[in-house]
């Protein structure tokens, strides 16, 4: 729903600061959903002033739509830490780390109304992903985008029964569609403590579908961590084994008791360890990166490059009222974003001109490459390959495609993959996305690597080629893939770029054609419209000549 940039903040004798500029996109900026669920982001954010919650300095309007100024954070996502780490994290890093955590949970669940009513914040995304160390060796929680308010559900969007959130992550309430509190974090987080101290995934670890996890976290209790690493604490496992508790009565009751065990764990245990040792430890695992964040210091002030670089612009600009096409051209979008905050009709205060003033000398530049090379340099092993059955269709050992740009009416580029982490199976296959081949196929394993549009590496033997469907291709039993999510019961076309790049693609048999000439047909059990349907090419015959290229598919 929103577009991120770098952004440097400039004011008077030589002052310089970086952050994030997140604004909504252009084709979302005139429907007023979403603007409001945007907006509700940015009001909710802001509201939220604590050292382990990322920062909001600023919102605005111009031309372009609502944007938010955000902290710009240097350092790397749990998600990324657990997939980098080459053994299994040291009990001292995963209590700090999962103690900032805590601090900035409970600071979020306390907040009150200026009337002194609480707020009832609910975060229902805890996940390593929302989860951010920094280099400094702070642990900072993100996206309060899809946060709650209990008593100000204003949109369809937030009503007790629909979910919201990463499967693997959610409470036992949180898949049974019941109204949550702060307990369901505390769940959440049970779950991120339970993979920082075992170095495993929980739930979802073998590729189930979602329906399988709703199951194993609603009606199965957690395995023990002490079952998976070799001498767990005994005091460390019954404080996950609370955390984990399906029956939220028996659950701890706030994040702010799980932080006292754990701090009473670090005392007795001498476990302490300093958040400059933390952020030690990521720059051990990331030390290109931290590199380019220490080196980027030099790149802030009143003499860094600015004149010429097309991916800057003054932040005034996006405040103005001028021309918006001597603006758009030195915009470069960059990532979709994760969250999916819901809607609010709460009025936001206006800006006034000289705060307007204040954020004057904005240049805004690429993060998407940023983050690209921060994948590329920091990882040291990708995620375990996933298996496929012998009647998978297997791929060839390629270079990327070479062929010229070109994008369809789906906005796909020629070297484009629909690619998925989970093999395919012949049945329905949820979470297929667009990603770009990273070198070259593995031959004997058909394992490649490639890059998501949320700059997300993944290693895979399951991925595609694909093209635009024809009717004539569209009959029963074809594979074909839908843009579409697993809830989803109808989807029409991608209706931008970041809708077909970043969200999720549906694999699936078409299952009924009856309203084929409608424009309509059924995969797996989403109707989907036809001009939003995507064909996955046959396989192609092993090259001779390694002179050669093709484009490997499956």
């Amino acid at each position: 729903m929103a577009e991120l940039f770098i952004a440097r903040l400039a004011g008077p004798e030589g002052f310089a600061k970086r952050v994030v500029v997140k604004r909504v996109l252009p084709a979302l900026a005139r429907e007023r959903e979403f603007v409001e669920m945007f907006l509700h982001e940015a009001r909710l954010a802001a509201s939220l002033e604590h050292s382990n919650i990322v920062a909001v300095h600023d919102i605005g309007h111009g031309e372009a739509g609502f944007f938010f100024a955000m902290e710009l954070l240097h350092g790397a996502d749990v998600v990324s830490i657990l997939r980098t780490a080459e053994a299994e994290l040291s009990l001292a890093v995963v209590l700090e780390i999962a103690r900032g955590a805590c601090a900035g949970l409970h600071y979020a669940h306390e907040r009150q109304a200026a009337d002194g009513t609480p707020l009832g914040l609910v975060h229902r995304d805890v996940s390593p992903q929302n989860l951010f160390v920094t280099f400094d060796g702070s642990t900072k929680v993100l996206d309060f985008g899809i946060a709650k308010a209990v008593d100000r559900i204003a949109d369809l969007a937030t009503r007790t029964g629909t979910l919201r959130g990463k499967v693997p992550y959610m409470s036992p309430e949180q898949c049974r569609a019941e109204p949550l509190d702060r307990r369901s974090d505390v769940f959440s987080l049970g779950i991120v403590l339970w993979e920082l101290s075992v170095g495993e995934r929980l739930y979802g670890a073998n590729g189930e579908g979602d329906f399988e996890v709703f199951k194993q976290i609603a009606e199965r209790d957690a395995p023990p961590p002490g079952a998976r690493r070799a001498g767990y604490p005994d005091e460390l496992a019954r404080i996950v084994g609370r955390a984990l508790q399906r029956d939220r009565e028996a659950r701890y009751q706030t994040v702010a008791e799980l932080h006292d065990d754990l701090e009473s764990l670090v005392r007795t245990k001498s476990l302490a360890i300093s958040p400059r040792e933390v952020g030690a430890f990521v720059a051990t695992l990331f030390p290109e990166r931290a590199d380019a964040w220490r080196r980027g210091d030099r790149l802030v002030g009143p003499d860094a490059p600015r004149d010429g670089d097309r991916k800057t612009i003054e932040l005034r600009e996006l405040r103005s009222t001028t021309d918006k096409a001597s603006v758009a051209p030195r915009l470069a979008p960059l990532e979709n974003d994760r969250s999916s905050p819901p809607a609010s009709p709460i009025p936001i205060a206006s800006r006034s001109p000289r705060r307007a003033l204040w954020f004057a000398g904005v240049a805004v530049a690429g993060l998407g490459i940023a983050i690209a090379v921060g994948f590329m340099a920091g990882r040291r092993t990708g995620p375990p390959a996933s298996s496929l059955r012998d009647d998978a269709i297997r791929p060839v050992s390629v270079e990327p495609p070479a062929a010229p740009y070109t994008e369809d009416a789906h906005w796909f580029q020629a070297d484009d993959y629909l690619v998925s982490e989970t093999p395919y199976r012949d049945g329905r296959l949820d979470g297929v996305r667009v990603a770009k081949l990273l070198g070259v196929i593995d031959r004997a394993s058909g394992i490649g690597r490639f890059l998501d549009g949320n700059a997300r590496e993944i290693a895979t033997s399951t991925y595609w080629k694909s093209h635009i469907a024809r009717a004539d291709e569209l009959v029963l039993g074809a594979r074909a893939l839908c843009r579409a999510d697993s809830y989803m019961l109808a989807s029409t076309g991608p209706r931008d770029k970041a809708d077909a790049r970043t969200q999720n693609w549906t694999l699936a048999r078409v299952t009924e054609i009856g309203e084929r000439s409608a424009g309509r047909v059924m995969v797996g059990d989403v109707v989907c419209d036809v001009s939003g349907v995507r064909i996955p090419e046959e396989p192609r015959a092993p090259v001779a000549s390694p002179a050669t290229t093709s484009s490997p598919t499956n």
